[in-house]
């Protein structure tokens, strides 16, 4: 199966994917929940605003301040998350191990399944 068929990834705007991009720190968040079929956007306070750089009309606003209201991220400073900058592999392993250690192995076998 592919993401794009799991809808894991649904690419850009304009139909592509650009596989050689390197993967946004908001692009993981999506990752992250879209892989688990985690999106219940009504356990978190929608006034939520953790970050300075994450605006309500973002389309990864909800991904990002979901994950940081259950303590699954951080910034890169206190009220600072750079939604587009790269992700380094060991932001992503740490979101990975603390999902799993809130979530339990099966949400992060489904995830690793791909």
């Amino acid at each position: 199966m592919y993401l794009s068929e799991a809808d894991i990834v649904q690419g850009y705007e304009d139909g592509t994917f650009r596989p050689n991009n390197n993967v946004t720190r908001a692009e993981f968040c999506k990752f992250v929940l879209n892989a688990c079929f985690l999106m219940n956007f009504e356990a978190y306070d929608e006034e939520y605003e953790p970050f300075v750089d994450v605006d309500p009309e973002d389309w990864y606003y909800d991904y990002i301040c979901f994950l940081h209201y259950f303590d699954l991220i951080d910034g890169v400073s206190g009220d600072t998350f750079r939604p587009n900058d790269p992700i380094k592999r060991q932001d992503m392993a740490v979101i990975l191990y603390r999902f799993y250690l809130s979530q339990g192995p099966m949400y992060v076998n489904v995830l690793l399944s791909f």
